[in-house]
């Protein structure tokens, strides 16, 4: 190792004791890196630079070091005057954010409670509007509603009444009375129960006494918004096939059908509006449409019933011939091409159902999307399977 420079150290050591604070500063921190390095300390430096003979300035290393060792320790409180109060400030900032996250947490719980309290109220009204309703009815009402007067009606009216009387009588007789045909039936009450927090009426400006209804700012003819959807869904279980999405449907159609025609019988005319609304229309609509779209045809049998359904409801836009399309090619797909001795697979019927997975999902829009691999992994099967899989559709295809 060289040896301490003596000449160049006293240099620094006089720019330290006669410059300013700043070149003062630079210098003693020049100098203690000098020394370190040869083991000293910057109390050292005036201890050294006695033994040095070539001084040319008479200057107080003492008083030198002692200045920088102030500036030192002023600049040391300094900093711990400054990091003591940034974690003061970072203690105040996490106390102010636990008091806010405090006052939102009890905010959002009052709210929460406020709505509790309204949907527990709302129920209470339902349910004491339904007793008045019940305590009013008469207790023996007679099965038909009063004839009017003879002359009061159209000749088709009349006509319409001796058509459809043995029908409303049935209705009537299997409900018990007139008004318990209008009654919510236990799904309509769970639907309007679940879709209660989102429910807002808004008055008719132009109609004094008239208001439309809004299910998250949406009305009944209208998709109806993500939450009420969900709510919707779940409220009531959602049919499973297609078999019992349709007879859903037919359900709230006959309901609103027989509501209808006693509707007319009761008030000497046809009514106005539907008996079908709100939520119970929404919910309808879903079904609807999984029925004529998004439920899959496993079946011949159920895929006829799709067609049908179509054809009854007059269905016949792109969506639906787009639904027949996938759900045919789904069931070509489980079909071995003809003329050829059909092989069954190895591992008996858990295999087979397992190819079965696969060709049902090549028969949709996302499978026909998805790599050979993708599939395999998906359906639990080796990339072999899912390529043989592939092959026989495409036989099927081309044998069509």
């Amino acid at each position: 190792m060289a040896s301490l420079d003596l000449d160049r150290l006293w240099k620094v050591w006089v720019l330290a004791a006669r410059a300013g604070d700043g070149e003062s500063i630079a210098a003693c921190a020049r100098a203690e890196a000098m020394v370190r390095t040869h083991g000293y300390t910057l109390a050292d430096i005036p201890a050294l630079l006695a033994r040095y003979p070539h001084r040319t300035a008479d200057i107080d290393s003492a008083a030198v070091l002692t200045r920088e060792l102030a500036r030192r320790a002023d600049r040391a409180r300094a900093e711990a005057r400054l990091d003591a109060e940034r974690r003061a400030a970072a203690a105040r900032a996490e106390q102010e954010r636990h008091a806010r996250a405090a006052h939102d947490a009890a905010e959002r719980s009052r709210l929460e409670q406020q709505r509790q309290e309204q949907l527990q109220r709302e129920r209470q009204r339902h349910e004491r509007a339904a007793q008045a309703r019940a305590h009013a009815e008469p207790p023996h009402e007679p099965v038909m509603p009063p004839e009017p007067p003879t002359g009061t009606l159209s000749e088709a009216e009349t006509a319409w009444r001796a058509r459809h009387r043995p029908e409303i009588e049935a209705i009537i007789r299997r409900h018990g009375s007139v008004a318990r045909v209008f009654e919510k039936t236990a799904e309509e009450k769970a639907l309007f129960d679940a879709v209660l927090p989102w429910h807002e009426t808004i008055p008719d400006r132009d109609n004094p006494g008239a208001f439309s209804e809004r299910w998250e700012g949406r009305s009944a003819f209208r998709e109806p918004g993500p939450k009420v959807r969900e709510a919707l869904c779940n409220a009531v279980r959602l049919p499973r096939t297609i078999d019992d999405a349709i007879s859903e449907v037919r359900r709230w159609i006959r309901l609103n059908h027989e509501r209808s025609i006693v509707a007319r019988w009761r008030d000497h005319g046809a009514p106005e509006w539907d008996f079908i609304t709100g939520p119970v229309h929404m919910r309808a609509g879903i079904v609807r449409e999984m029925a004529a779209r998004t439920l899959p045809a496993t079946t011949l049998a159920e895929l006829t019933a799709r067609v049908r359904f179509h054809l009854e409801h007059d269905l016949q836009g792109t969506l639906e011939t787009e639904a027949i399309l996938r759900d045919l090619h789904a069931l070509q797909a489980t079909v071995r091409p003809t003329g050829k001795a059909a092989k069954t697979p190895r591992g008996g019927g858990k295999n087979s159902a397992k190819r079965d997975s696969v060709a049902r999902l090549l028969a949709t829009p996302e499978g026909r999307a998805m790599t050979t691999r993708q599939i395999a992994e998906r359906t639990g099967v080796s990339v072999s399977t899912v390529q043989a899989v592939k092959r026989e559709q495409e036989q099927s295809a081309l044998m069509v």
